[in-house]
């Protein structure tokens, strides 16, 4: 009986091994995603910002 219970408590700790892995790997993946957005977002910022004269011209124009 006891060499059951050992048999059940590796089972355990090589399931919780594999858990703990594909958990690393996902967090690493959300991360990928994140820089990938944080550009993302940051692109449009600087083309906002570029263009705000633009924008600021054409709201005066269409004002008139």
């Amino acid at each position: 009986m006891s060499d059951y219970r050992v048999g059940e408590t590796k089972l355990r700790e090589q399931q919780e091994l594999a858990r703990e892995a594909v958990r690393a790997k996902q967090s690493s993946g959300h991360l990928v995603w994140k820089i990938i957005a944080g550009a993302a977002v940051g692109l449009v910022a600087v083309g906002i910002v570029a263009s705000l004269d633009d924008i600021r011209r054409y709201i005066r124009i269409s004002r008139m």
